[in-house]
C-alpha cells in the first residue's frame, strides 16, 4: 500500500491495522493535491536522517522522479550516506522553501509521523511550520549568535 496524506501522519495506527500489508512511502515528495500549504512544509516527505525512524512502520521508501540520474543520487544520499548537509529543497520535490537541513534534530520525524496532521483541520499544531521558521531565523542570525 502506498500512503499519502493524511494516512502518512498516522503511521502507528496504519501499521496496527494493516499488520500484513507492506507500506510504501515516497520519500522525496512534499505534498499532494489534498494539502493546501503551497510551500510543502507540512507535506509528506522523509529526510535522509529520518529514514531509519520510519523503519518501524514503513517497509519501503521510494523516490518519485523521471530522471535516472536524480534517482541514483537520491539512493546514494538516503541509503548510503544517510545524511544531507545542504539545502533540503534540492532533495525534495515541491519544497518551495530554502532551508539548511543541518538545523533539524532527531525529534522532527517522530513528531510528524503520528501527528494526525491536525494542522490541516485548523486545530493548531504548526510544529513543522514553527521548526522551519526557527531554523531559518537561527541561520539568518548565525553571525550575531556566534559573537
Amino acid at each position: 500500500m502506498v500512503l499519502g496524506a493524511p494516512l502518512y501522519f498516522t503511521l502507528q495506527k496504519v501499521k496496527t491495522i494493516c499488520k500484513k500489508v507492506e507500506i510504501r512511502l515516497p520519500a522525496n515528495q512534499c505534498f499532494d493535491r489534498y494539502i493546501p500549504c503551497k510551500n510543502g512544509i507540512m507535506g509528506t516527505y522523509v529526510r535522509p536522517e529520518d529514514a531509519e525512524a520510519y523503519g518501524e512502520y514503513v517497509d519501503h521508501l521510494y523516490f518519485i522522479t523521471d530522471e535516472l540520474k536524480k534517482e541514483r543520487a537520491l539512493v546514494k544520499v538516503y541509503k548510503e550516506q544517510k545524511i544531507w548537509p545542504g539545502n533540503l529543497n534540492l532533495l525534495l520535490t515541491n519544497l518551495n522553501y530554502n532551508i539548511d537541513n543541518r538545523g533539524f534534530n532527531n525529534d522532527f520525524a517522530v513528531r510528524r509521523m503520528n501527528c494526525g496532521q491536525i494542522c490541516q483541520e485548523n486545530k493548531r499544531c504548526q510544529f513543522c511550520q514553527n521548526r522551519f521558521q526557527l531554523i531559518t531565523a537561527i541561520d539568518r542570525n548565525s553571525d550575531w549568535l556566534s559573537e
